[in-house]
């Protein structure tokens, strides 16, 4: 009985620190501060004076009548931003701490252009954006209209371009870095691009995380290789099989009949 006393009053006082830490904090944030600056940390997407610009500080003049709390709202509504920690320095600096959203691909259809988090929300593409250092994703079968701020985790086209760029990013480094674009094609077989060839990669539909090991073995052999210069596509859609495809000029010297 005395041991079971011993716990509940230790539970309770935990409570009772907690409560009067998080209602200390709640009111300090409600004050109002007093700075004579600002700047944005850890911002990769935007530059920084972007987002004082979207949270209306960048005039001195608009820099009355704050909180801490006021100040994280409006942060944390502008489309790229996870979260934020915003405090005040020692030289009177309002200093904001982003967390940015995890951009996963571009989207773009014929008529809407979209950044796709990671978290496959629908985000608006912003003047100024810069970094964007990620695949495209082309023509996907859409159930209905897209619209921002909408989430596209229950599509099955969009989902399987992202588990082919993730099989990619897995599988290898330099591969991922050169996957350009991923071609939905509307509910038809998948091709997709990279940078550092000119021709196709057709993958068809199902299987394609196993298609992707296939493709990083493939490369391994042809990269660097004279025969990589004359491939006009590399065929993927059967099972356990690898077709190239050779421009007529090389299979004509090589003396097969066209």
């Amino acid at each position: 009985m005395s041991n079971n006393l011993k716990i509940s009053s230790i539970v309770t006082l935990v409570s009772v620190v907690a409560l009067l830490v998080y209602i200390s904090l709640s009111v300090e944030n409600d004050y109002e501060i007093n700075f004579k600056s600002v700047v944005v940390e850890n911002s990769l997407y935007l530059d920084s004076q972007e987002y004082i610009k979207f949270i209306r500080l960048d005039n001195s003049e608009n820099f009355q009548n704050l909180s801490l709390t006021v100040i994280k709202d409006r942060i944390e509504k502008h489309p790229y931003i996870n979260n934020a920690n915003i405090s005040i320095d020692d030289n009177d600096k309002l200093v904001i701490h982003v967390f940015e959203k995890e951009f996963g691909a571009l989207l773009i259809g014929e008529d809407f252009n979209y950044i796709i988090s990671e978290g496959f929300e629908v985000l608006p593409k912003l003047p100024f954006t810069k970094n964007i250092n990620i695949p495209v994703a082309v023509n996907p079968k859409l159930d209905n209209s897209i619209s921002e701020f909408s989430s596209l985790k229950k599509n099955i086209d969009i989902k399987t371009a992202f588990k082919i760029k993730e099989a990619i990013k897995q599988l290898n480094t330099e591969l991922s870095e050169m996957l350009s674009e991923i071609d939905l094609r509307n509910g038809k077989d998948i091709m997709i691009y990279f940078s550092n060839f000119d021709y196709p990669v057709i993958i068809g539909r199902d299987n394609e995380i196993s298609k992707m090991v296939y493709l990083k073995k493939l490369w391994t052999n042809l990269k660097g290789s004279e025969i990589n210069e004359h491939v006009d596509y590399i065929d993927l859609r059967f099972d356990g099989q690898i077709y190239l495809g050779f421009s007529e000029s090389f299979l004509e010297n090589e003396g097969y009949e066209i």
